[in-house]
């Protein structure tokens, strides 16, 4: 099965590059591009496990429906394989849009520094960026 890398991880790894993290490109050193974005969910998996459950990538309940609207059709035609079930699609009621507080994101990314992902310095300037 292929998981996902969280919201939450997704925007802590965005902070961390604006703050000055090594980039790897993705077409030649996609392992190396993906491994903090999966390192930093691993850590708010067993660290923040509040925040681990927060599964949406959209801001808003419009911005959600939007999307799934677009894709409704295409979607609704996945039910005709026998993989997939009408339950295994999420519904913007069930999904979480809770926004996550300013002092949130930085304990987070101060997790990844004691976690020895990043150092001070990019840290430091990862801060700056919320």
């Amino acid at each position: 099965m292929n998981q996902s890398v969280s919201r939450l991880a997704l925007e802590i790894t965005r902070l961390l590059y604006l703050g000055g993290q090594k980039r790897y490109d993705h077409q030649t050193e996609y392992a190396k591009a993906i491994s903090l974005s999966y390192q930093i969910d691993k850590l708010i998996q067993d660290k923040f496990k509040p925040f681990a459950d927060d599964e949406s990538y959209f801001t808003s309940i419009i911005e959600l429906s939007n999307f799934v609207k677009k894709f409704e059709h295409s979607n609704r035609s996945l039910l005709d394989f026998s993989c997939f079930s009408k339950e295994g699609f999420s519904t913007p009621e069930k999904l979480s849009l809770s926004p996550i507080s300013h002092s949130t994101l930085i304990e987070l990314l101060n997790e990844t520094e004691h976690a020895g992902l990043v150092t001070n310095d990019v840290l430091e300037k990862a801060i700056t960026f919320i």
